[in-house]
């Protein structure tokens, strides 16, 4: 899992998030440092977003899923 080390004004330290759009569009936010398994120590935090931020993640990961196959020669 791709992650960024950001600051958080509300803890006042520094923290670890995801760096994936697609985590950011559907409200998913990492607890903790991310472990060799790439999942976040402590899980993740879910914030409700809007329906067509869940759409739009869809179809992000839909198109880099047909790159990545593109690139690859399997389609």
């Amino acid at each position: 899992m791709s992650t960024r080390t950001i600051h958080d004004p509300f803890l006042g330290k520094t923290v670890e998030i995801s760096n994936r759009l697609t985590d950011r569009l559907r409200g998913r936010y990492a607890n903790g440092p991310t472990m060799p398994n790439g999942e976040p120590e402590f899980g993740w935090h879910e914030y409700p977003t809007p329906p067509i931020q869940k759409e739009a993640a869809d179809e992000i990961d839909r198109l880099q899923g047909l790159l990545t196959r593109l690139h690859a020669g399997d389609v």
